[in-house]
């Protein structure tokens, strides 16, 4: 037991250590390359905005659509013992069925624009966060790019695809409701592993498809017990900030200061501990 527990403190004193050093190495990589490290926060705030106005304006058109469904069949009193109801609500048909597909391509375009943001603007990100590290020609850039955006259309389009299909049947299939929101909790779970895989594969864009592949297996997959944790603090960090700039902005009136700063702290957390994860992860 002692032997266990000895064990158990030098690695976790090992694993301190390791993120120290790491640390100090990030904040003078960051001191020496300030205007590439301000290109990164630049980008990283517009993709964060993009992300989030474009997602948004698509749901909000989406609502509206719905309730073009919604709304006529609620008011319509359409039975079996009410024919004429029913007949006044299928001259409607068209209109309603013209809203259905309406609202359905305005929820695909809120899923699929971000993605196609995310993979544009991010996959720059990452770019640019690897030349922090090593200094690479447009060549090499655009060869890790398009690593980017192959990891994340092998790994997230094929779920986006199943989400978009499975959501669907709600309205065309005779679904159990109950099992239909279980069944898409699961969805909601197997993003997690499917985020780590692929936060995994962009660590090593500067390497070959081959050597990505391995080497996600050799550090992600194989030492899991020791990237997971790492991958799981970082995330809560990221997700600690953005709760902050939330509460900042959840008020009558945000205070522009407040606001300013828990966005830079957010954004910085974001950069700092992708850095981490890249060293980490490469060196695990």
């Amino acid at each position: 037991m002692r032997i266990v527990t000895k064990n158990t403190f030098a690695q976790t004193r090992k694993f301190v250590s390791k993120i120290k050093s790491q640390s100090f190495q990030i904040l003078n990589t960051i001191k020496k390359k300030k205007k590439l490290v301000g290109g990164i926060f630049l980008i990283q705030v517009i993709l964060f905005l993009s992300m989030f106005a474009t997602g948004l304006t698509f749901q909000v058109l989406g609502i509206n659509e719905a309730r073009s469904v919604i709304e006529p069949l609620q008011i319509s009193g359409a039975s079996p013992e009410n024919l004429e109801a029913a007949q006044e609500l299928a001259k409607s048909f068209d209109a309603i069925s013209q809203s259905y597909n309406t609202m359905w391509k305005y929820i695909r375009y809120s899923m699929y624009i971000p993605f196609l943001l995310f993979i544009i603007l991010n996959g720059i990100i990452w770019v640019m966060t690897l030349g922090l590290e090593r200094k690479v020609n447009l060549k090499q850039s655009v060869k890790q790019w398009l690593r980017f955006a192959g990891i994340n259309l092998m790994i997230f389009l094929p779920y986006f695809l199943l989400t978009d299909w499975y959501v669907s049947r709600i309205f065309t299939a005779n679904v159990d409701v109950n099992n239909f929101i279980r069944n898409l909790q699961i969805i909601g779970y197997l993003f997690l592993p499917l985020y780590y895989l692929a936060m995994s594969g962009f660590a090593f864009i500067g390497k070959s498809w081959k050597e990505i592949v391995k080497e996600v297996y050799n550090k992600a997959i194989k030492k899991i017990y020791i990237t997971l944790p790492v991958a799981a603090v970082l995330q809560g960090l990221i997700v600690g900030f953005g709760y902050l700039l939330f509460l900042t902005l959840d008020t009558d009136v945000p205070h522009l200061i407040y606001v300013f700063s828990a966005g830079t702290l957010f954004f910085a957390i974001i950069l700092i501990t992708r850095l981490i994860w890249i060293n980490y992860i490469q060196n695990a």
